[in-house]
């Protein structure tokens, strides 16, 4: 029998039969076990890779490109495309998350430029879109004044959508030109 599945089977019935335990602020803390179950597993997996397995991989650059293109072009996009299609009615975590992927693709740019001005105008940029966020998310939340800073790509404010996608064919720009590996800020 595989051991695994049977476990699986096992643990998920103590925790259908058992809820406590597992929930947010039960003993076995799972917002901390999840993120230590998960590091463990890319961890122990990594460890298992031989050296020509990762050469294998890295020298897969197509496969890369096509993984990249998706999660940093398509998906984004098709977010961007949901989001007129619904008029609006996007979920906040949906969002909330394509920011975030927005974000990490925006600091991506930044880390590969090849020159130390291409690196702070990139997180320059980004800056003030994560500014912008922060601060309508903390209005949301009552927890900042109400004021006029629009969402970027959500609010109807003419010439911050059009700033804001200037923002994007620079960052675009700039990831074209520096495909250097990750440049350092200080020195």
């Amino acid at each position: 029998p595989d051991w695994f599945l049977l476990s699986m089977v096992l643990v998920t019935f103590l925790a259908w039969a058992f809820p406590g335990p597992g929930a947010a602020g039960g003993w076995m803390h799972p917002e901390l076990v999840t993120k230590a179950g998960v590091a463990l597993i890319f961890f122990l997996h990594g460890l298992a890779l031989s050296f020509a397995a990762l050469r294998a991989g890295v020298l897969n650059w197509r496969l890369h490109l096509l993984v990249q293109g998706c999660t940093y072009l398509l998906f984004p996009l098709l977010g961007l495309g949901l989001n007129a299609v619904l008029g609006g009615r996007l979920a906040p975590e949906i969002a909330l998350g394509l920011f975030f992927v927005l974000f990490l693709r925006c600091t991506r740019v930044a880390a590969r430029a090849t020159d130390s001005f291409s690196s702070l105008v990139a997180f320059g940029l980004v800056s003030i879109w994560i500014t912008h966020l922060i601060e309508n998310v903390g209005m949301t939340l009552n927890l900042m004044p109400v004021t006029g800073i629009p969402l970027p790509f959500f609010s109807y404010g003419g010439s911050f959508l059009l700033a804001s996608w200037i923002s994007v064919g620079i960052l675009v720009r700039l990831s074209a030109e520096g495909r250097g590996p990750a440049h350092s800020l200080v020195g």
